[in-house]
């Protein structure tokens, strides 16, 4: 794909989207922030304070608004620019936690923590009262700089909550865009904001005691850093003792600041999935010139931008099952010349990735080269290895003896001289002792099925591919008048059949496929569906087009797997 056309697609579709989804999720924020004001300052008498307290802060202190929509422009601007579309799989458990010390994970983990402090910090000055300002009033008169320890300890609070939903989303890889299986028309369909909420205030009542842990041992550090020289400097509340964290009122407040910044962090993941995932109408005739490089084929080819691939391949599986019209222009044929030219491109994209997925595949299945070069193919890995001069040695003790000499002067031929063993240095020792050791094993050993999970994982637009191409083929035998997938049909399936083979074989041999319920992984999910979907067209093809399916051009071992699908039909 030309460099223009991830131009256009960044600049005319992906930029708009993630706009549509910051500004959805802003005004989203707008619209709850007096729900968690009322439930910040709830009083059985004057209920709705909070809510005067949020009409009044306007024109009070409007900074601490442009702060708090600061802060949820940067949470909303990041989930909806740090995504990807393929769960990651990491080979071993050194690989899993070295991802989570990546420095670009670090450094997202502190723009997070930061833009949850500062969420906590204004909605605080929003709110005013005993905890919206670092500084407050001395119960002493003698003193006159007194700080607010609960301050600090809820804006710590909300730094915190950024580090820990940035960890759990690397962990459980929700950076990964999920495509929904059904596409909804409407953003309120979507939305699920009172599941969302309950489920913000179950997170951190359930976190919240790894806080409480984490401020009792170390809450004196960031105390020294805010106080620094100043003297007199007296706290207000003290929060590093047990008695002292006991305070149902700070505790409240921790779980509403901490719940909203939770609730705004999913909110903005779904309007994320909802943009980023709807379907994007793809040229399938280019009308203008303009068009050529940005047509469905161009874009189902394309490698350096994955986003716009798994769009391009869902809008082929939209169209072939909903728009009739888009199919009829699928099946049409250029004038002059009468080529297939739509058609060809498409079904080859298609072809092209399921071979692929399919010589991938059965690279799994091959067996493991043998681990000593010079062992023979025969040789079981178990028997034992028999020196070369073993039967030198023994021919020469049964050998009969010369006459007029002595046979115990019978020489033997000498050993044969292998390559001497090279000697490892001592850093190269160190590390070749470490790797035997069970614990150094459990992190440095590979996870297993870890290379068919990988494969698995990007396998999305092949399921769509499979999908689109049997419904087109079912609906070309009503609605195709040029008979152009008539020339392509025995390949189309003899791709299928074998890929269905493919993956009867590996499930059978993966361990984690056998147990349905064994894994919740995103790339196991996607492997099920691809067999289903393989499973499905075959059925679908076969129930079509009946016995005529079996005149066609088919290798032997296909033949006989079309046969259980016939049968079916009959």
């Amino acid at each position: 794909m030309s460099r223009d056309v991830k131009e256009w697609f960044r600049n005319e579709v992906h930029f708009w989207r993630c706009l549509r989804s910051i500004a959805a999720s802003l005004a989203l924020q707008v619209l709850l922030t007096p729900v968690a004001l009322i439930l910040l300052q709830f009083n059985v008498f004057c209920p709705f304070d909070g809510f005067a307290a949020w009409l009044t802060s306007f024109g009070d202190s409007p900074w601490y608004h442009a702060c708090f929509l600061g802060a949820g422009f940067l949470l909303a601007a990041y989930q909806s620019t740090c995504v990807t579309v393929a769960p990651v799989v990491h080979r071993t458990r050194l690989a899993q936690m070295m991802h989570l010390c990546h420095p670009r994970n670090l450094g997202q983990a502190m723009l997070r923590a930061l833009a949850g402090g500062i969420f906590v910090r204004a909605l605080l000055g929003i709110l005013g009262g005993s905890y919206a300002q670092l500084q407050r009033d001395c119960i002493e008169p003698s003193q006159f700089e007194c700080l607010s320890e609960a301050h600090v300890f809820l804006v710590l609070h909300g730094a915190f909550t950024g580090i820990s939903l940035h960890l759990t989303q690397l962990a459980a890889n929700r950076m990964c865009i999920a495509f929904p299986p059904i596409q909804v028309s409407s953003v309120r369909m979507r939305l699920q904001i009172r599941s969302t909420m309950r489920w913000s205030a179950w997170d951190t009542f359930r976190k919240a005691h790894y806080f409480y842990f984490l401020y009792f041992v170390f809450g004196a550090v960031p105390k020294k850093w805010i106080a620094g020289d100043a003297d007199p400097t007296q706290w207000v509340g003290d929060l590093q003792s047990v008695w002292g964290l006991l305070d149902l009122h700070l505790f409240w407040a921790l779980m509403i600041t901490g719940a909203a910044v939770r609730t705004l962090d999913q909110l903005a993941v779904q309007l994320r999935d909802y943009y980023l995932t709807k379907v994007h109408q793809f040229p399938i005739i280019a009308e203008h010139e303009a068009e050529r490089p940005v047509q469905m084929s161009a874009a189902m080819a394309s490698s350096d931008c994955p986003l716009l691939r798994y769009l391009s391949f869902l809008d082929f599986r939209h169209f072939a099952e909903h728009s009739g019209h888009r199919r009829a222009q699928a099946f049409a044929i250029s004038f002059p010349g009468c080529h297939p030219l739509h058609w060809g491109a498409l079904s080859g994209v298609c072809l092209e990735l399921a071979s692929q997925f399919t010589q991938a595949l059965m690279q799994l299945e091959a067996p493991p080269p043998p681990s000593q070069p010079g062992q023979p193919s025969g040789t079981a890995p178990g028997a034992s290895q028999v020196p070369a001069d073993y039967y030198l040695r023994m021919r020469s003790m049964v050998a009969p003896a010369t006459p007029g000499k002595n046979p115990a002067l019978v020489t033997r031929p000498a050993p044969s001289q292998g390559p001497a063993p090279q000697k490892l240095s001592w850093p190269n020792q160190v590390l070749a002792a470490l790797k035997n050791k069970p614990l150094i094993l459990h992190f440095t050993s590979e996870l297993p099925d870890v290379k068919s999970r990988q494969l698995f994982a990007d396998c999305q637009p092949l399921i769509w591919a499979v999908e689109g191409l049997c419904l087109l083929v079912c609906a070309s035998k009503k609605e195709d008048k040029f008979g152009v997938v008539q020339f392509s049909l025995p390949g189309i399936l003899n791709a299928m059949l074998e890929l269905d083979q493919v993956l009867e074989r590996h499930s059978k041999r993966c361990a984690s496929l056998r147990r349905p319920n064994s894994s919740s992984g995103r790339e196991l999910r996607l492997a099920r569906t691809l067999k289903a979907a393989v499973s499905t067209g075959l059925y679908q093809m076969t129930t079509t087009f009946k016995e005529h399916i079996g005149k066609l051009d088919l290798t032997s071992e296909n033949r006989r797997w079309l046969q259980q699908f016939l049968d079916f039909v009959r």
